[in-house]
């Protein structure tokens, strides 16, 4: 059985894929940057730490929401911390993300996708006081290249092919198919 470098480690990877060099996390990556993918339909690409993030508008949204939100942490932790350093205030807004991604992944996502019988049979559900206190970190959490290629590819399936786009009131402003959505750059100037 072979076993890939992916983990099932929720780490916030579509975060932090890159090593941190101070400051905040990175904006859009700039036109002919590394990160644009050869044949893109636009120079304009998203940068984040996973690099499907202009791929496709559910992860362009969800992984600009985390990068904004570990941004606003840090400039929250920074205004009430003036004495810590850059990296201290990294590390810090870094696990308060991380436990945001575990909370919402086991107490929202794996219920609907496994259901409660699976998640009381493998013990996934959140402790009603305090936190689980039962990591072990001889446990190796590579995971089998025949999974990672079939079964964990299910959330492929769950990729809508439309999407809404609403106004500030929760209007619908129009319904796009996806074939749009390879231009993502026309979801934030087309109104």
């Amino acid at each position: 059985m072979f076993f890939i470098l992916i983990t099932w480690c929720i780490s916030g990877k579509i975060i932090y894929g890159r090593p941190h060099n101070q400051g905040p996390l990175q904006p859009p990556d700039p036109p002919g940057g590394e990160l644009c993918r050869s044949g893109a339909l636009t120079e304009d690409c998203f940068q984040s730490g996973d690099g499907r993030v202009s791929e496709q508008p559910g992860l362009t949204a969800l992984h600009t929401v985390w990068v904004r939100f570990h941004n606003k942490v840090a400039t929250v932790l920074s205004k009430f911390n003036p004495h810590w350093s850059d990296e201290k205030i990294f590390q810090e807004t870094r696990k308060i993300a991380y436990s945001l991604i575990q909370h919402i992944t086991y107490r929202e996502f794996l219920p609907i996708v496994l259901g409660p019988e699976v998640m009381q049979l493998f013990e996934l559900n959140l402790v009603r006081k305090g936190y689980y206190d039962q990591y072990d970190s001889k446990v190796n959490p590579a995971i089998a290249n025949s999974f990672s290629t079939a079964a964990y590819r299910f959330g492929h399936s769950m990729v809508q092919n439309s999407f809404v786009r609403a106004d500030h009131k929760h209007r619908p402003l129009f319904n796009s198919k996806l074939d749009i959505s390879l231009n993502l750059l026309l979801l934030f100037v087309q109104k």
